[in-house]
């Protein structure tokens, strides 16, 4: 373990008064560089409520497979259409932490060896992106024809609730840089997880998300979120948001989905909260807490099944889920990717934290593609609803600018 150690480009480079947070920025950001010169898998996150960085290194591809979240360790990445717990894995051949006094690096010798060499030939150069004139988005008039259709089937009983996503894509302008990215979302989200993946097979995409698809604290503790329900944050704090009965009830319906996968394995030993209201960024949601201990309940398993019964989330898909998503493949026109898949560690030091890839950009060469989705129910209004997913991308376009 080396720790309160920095490479000698840091050295170099940093005065010796350089606040801390800069010197783990700077060395993050080589790690950024370094695995898309050799085009490795990275994962950098920061958890909510907290403000330190992590990451986990792979000298190698992320691989497809079945998560495992009793034994793998590392970060798993999730696609929205994944087959329940197939994930793209990143191996934790290297862990780093961001620490009071610089970063913490973790993993063999050899591997640990192998790192500092490379970052010791490693350009001193960052690349960046150019920029250029990009225009890409889905017309109002489609998406407002969509949420249009999905009203009047679940009208006709089809399903009850559907969400429905659209994306835009944005113009990165400047000398864009993930690393200070990243640091800037994590000042302006601070109950948000914060992420960026690099791997060669999935590109380059970055989030802060509020929702949690699971947690799991100390092997032990488990956790899972209803969130649903969107508005403005109003300048007096969420105890004075005022919902109405379509923002209730969609909420409600997501509630009731997470209860009836509950039922379903016969675990009655939970504690649920809320709901209540919760900030994120710019926005105000509807949340339910649910806990279980895993140990009183002897469910060592229950990481693995619960993610095979939740993902996709109704809160992203819809309910039912098979007719919901059935809807959302003949409607949506593109493909979501990551946006409303899961992300996040795996037995990173005994806890595992999953989020639903909500709040995200997949960050191309010199533009970005952000998404954003709304849950439509029989009392939705189209032009409502694209209000709505303007709202939503606003959280990642106002911290690219």
């Amino acid at each position: 373990m080396i720790k309160n150690k920095q490479p000698n480009f840091l050295n170099k480079q940093l005065h010796i008064e350089t606040p801390i947070v800069e010197v783990a920025e700077s060395y993050f950001d080589r790690l950024i560089l370094l695995s898309k010169v050799h085009r490795f898998s990275l994962a950098l996150w920061r958890y909510p409520h907290q403000t330190k960085f992590s990451a986990v290194l792979s000298f190698n591809e992320s691989k497809k497979s079945t998560l495992d979240i009793t034994q793998d360790i590392g970060f798993a990445v999730g696609h929205f259409l994944s087959e329940q717990r197939d994930a793209h894995f990143i191996p934790a051949d290297i862990i780093v932490h961001e620490t009071n006094t610089g970063v913490e690096v973790i993993g063999s010798n050899e591997n640990k060896k192998k790192l500092e060499d490379l970052l010791r030939n490693a350009e001193a150069e960052y690349l960046t992106e150019e920029t250029q004139k990009i225009s890409s988005f889905i017309p109002k008039e489609g998406f407002i024809q969509n949420v249009a259709d999905a009203v009047q089937q679940i009208k006709e009983g089809y399903f009850k609730k559907v969400v429905i996503a659209r994306r835009e894509e944005v113009l990165l302008t400047g000398e864009f840089s993930m690393i200070k990215t990243l640091y800037k979302m994590s000042e302006q989200y601070p109950l948000a997880f914060i992420s960026y993946v690099s791997c060669p097979s999935l590109g380059h995409w970055i989030g802060a998300t509020p929702e949690v698809l699971l947690s799991i604290r100390e092997k032990r503790y488990f956790k899972t979120v209803s969130l649903a329900g969107t508005q403005l944050a109003n300048s007096k704090g969420p105890k004075y948001a005022v919902w109405t009965q379509k923002e209730i009830e969609e909420q409600a319906l997501v509630t009731r989905y997470i209860i009836d996968c509950l039922k379903k394995i016969r675990l009655r030993e939970y504690e649920d909260v809320g709901p209540r209201t919760i900030q994120a960024g710019n926005l105000f949601h509807l949340c339910t807490d649910f806990f279980i201990d895993m140990k009183e309940t002897n469910f060592a398993e229950l990481g693995n099944v619960m993610l095979e019964l939740l993902h996709p989330t109704s809160a992203v898909c819809g309910m039912p889920k098979p007719e919901a998503l059935d809807f959302i493949k003949r409607y949506e026109a593109f493909d979501r990717a990551l946006y409303s898949g899961f992300l996040g560690p795996v037995n990173i030091e005994g806890n595992t934290h999953l989020a639903v890839n909500l709040r995200c950009a997949k960050i191309n060469h010199a533009s970005a593609t952000l998404f954003a989705g709304v849950g439509i129910t029989a009392d939705s209004e189209p032009e409502k609803e694209w209000q709505e997913t303007q709202i939503k991308l606003q959280t990642m376009s106002k911290v690219l600018k």
